[in-house]
């Protein structure tokens, strides 16, 4: 009987000294629900840095490239020389416009000679009036044969001196395409001179954005090569018919307030806002990637719950929802890689767990 109740006691005893069980508490989540947003579409274009006025500048008159007097990226003042053609066979249309011009002048001075002559002649009775209207008309054609030779001449000579092609203004030169011994065509661009200052961007705009590029709310201008500056965009132009090849019409933007460190040939990209809409978006950190399929995590009736959505571009730190979630979902934002389907979960927003 004694033994009986000693274990007894000592039964009582190990239950009195053990804690009693608890119930495991239920893990909070940080969650975000969802609303409409204003959300912006951005497209990025490349382009290159090109000056505000460009002029190609090509020969009057066709022959062979005689010299090259400039380099790419010279500087150059008005009137001096850039390229000469050889003019041997300019001097040779002008020699000969200028014996032209001496046979004419002959031949005006004997008409009025002989003008002079038959018209006292005329008065005195001594020749009839079809022999003094036949002087006079000799006359009038050597006169009119005389200008015509004077301004062949002047065409020669005006041609001698497009032999040498100058530059029409100060500024650059951005290109030179010809060099000794190349025959070059009258109106073929030999050489673009740029004029110092203003300076654009010109990018390629794909022919399905063309509308939504013009009404782009703003174009933001980055230079690959100095990554500090972010410079504004105007847009200047944009041609009305697409390239031939690429199917692209060609914009310039210029640069507002550009510092002198943005130099002609450099690379920039153009990032325009091309209109504003409403729509779910969800912070990145939201985004629980399983294989190739973006999901999020959503609270509902207590529960985590895996929810495949499609994305669309970028906002930022946020990214926008197309499919999968609508506006009043509880979206976990922090401790995804947590979670398990259909585990308890408390959700808290950010403004409470602060």
């Amino acid at each position: 009987m004694k033994r009986t109740l000693s274990l007894g006691l000592s039964a009582l005893l190990v239950a009195c000294g053990q804690p009693p069980a608890t119930a495991k508490p239920t893990p909070r989540v940080l969650v975000e629900t969802l609303g409409d947003t204003a959300t912006h579409s951005t497209f990025i274009y490349s382009g290159e840095v090109r000056a505000r006025h460009e002029t190609p500048l090509a020969f009057q008159v066709s022959g062979r490239v005689r010299e090259r007097l400039v380099e790419r990226g010279q500087h150059v003042s008005a009137g001096q020389a850039l390229l000469r053609v050889d003019p041997r066979d300019l001097d040779q249309a002008m020699a000969q416009s200028a014996a032209g011009q001496i046979a004419a002048r002959a031949d005006f001075k004997l008409a009025e000679r002989n003008l002079a002559q038959f018209q006292p002649l005329f008065k005195q009775g001594f020749v009839s009036q079809a022999e003094l209207d036949r002087h006079h008309a000799n006359f009038e054609d050597a006169k009119a044969r005389l200008q015509q030779a004077d301004a062949a001449l002047a065409v020669g000579r005006n041609q001698r001196e497009y032999a040498t092609l100058l530059a029409p203004h100060d500024g650059v030169i951005a290109e030179v395409n010809a060099e000794p011994g190349q025959v070059v065509s009258a109106g073929a661009p030999a050489v673009v001179l740029v004029r110092e200052g203003e300076r654009e961007v010109e990018i390629s705009v794909p022919e399905q954005r063309v509308e939504a590029f013009k009404q782009a709310r703003h174009y933001q201008i980055g230079i690959w090569a100095l990554p500090g500056i972010k410079l504004t965009g105007k847009l200047r132009e944009i041609s009305p018919s697409a390239d031939r090849q690429t199917r692209t019409y060609a914009a310039r933007l210029g640069l507002v307030d550009a510092p002198a460190a943005v130099q002609l040939g450099m690379t920039a990209s153009v990032t325009s806002a091309e209109g504003t809409a409403r729509a779910l978006t969800v912070p990145l950190t939201a985004i629980y990637q399983k294989e190739s399929q973006p999901n999020v995590w959503v609270v509902r009736a207590a529960k985590a719950v895996l929810v495949p959505v499609t994305l669309g571009a970028p906002q930022g730190e946020r990214v926008v929802v197309r499919t999968g979630l609508q506006a009043g979902d509880q979206v976990v934002v922090a401790g995804t890689h947590k979670l398990v389907a259909g585990m308890a979960v408390e959700g808290i927003s950010g403004s409470a767990a602060q």
